[in-house]
């Protein structure tokens, strides 16, 4: 049986950690713990052919765009000395 290394394999081994979406918490891979990132902002990078012309990948980045100018990080709750 051949295993296919993917990020989910690699950090079962110990050997990282990685983001995904909550699609994939549902399912099993040994030795992964999944922990959801609540109310934070992460930055990421995306990589795409400049000769890539395709209609949904132009979409998909300038949703992307609209949406990095209008998040705003929720209010983190002020602890006040009594």
């Amino acid at each position: 049986m051949r295993v296919f290394a993917n990020s989910f394999h690699c950090v079962g081994l110990g050997l990282g950690v990685t983001i995904t979406t909550s699609a994939d918490a549902a399912m099993d891979y040994p030795g992964v713990t999944f922990a959801e990132i609540l109310d934070e902002r992460l930055p990421f990078s995306a990589f795409w052919s400049p000769r890539n012309d395709n209609p949904a990948l132009r979409r998909f980045l300038s949703a992307a765009r609209i949406q990095s100018r209008v998040w705003v990080a929720p209010a983190k709750e002020q602890i006040s000395d009594p």
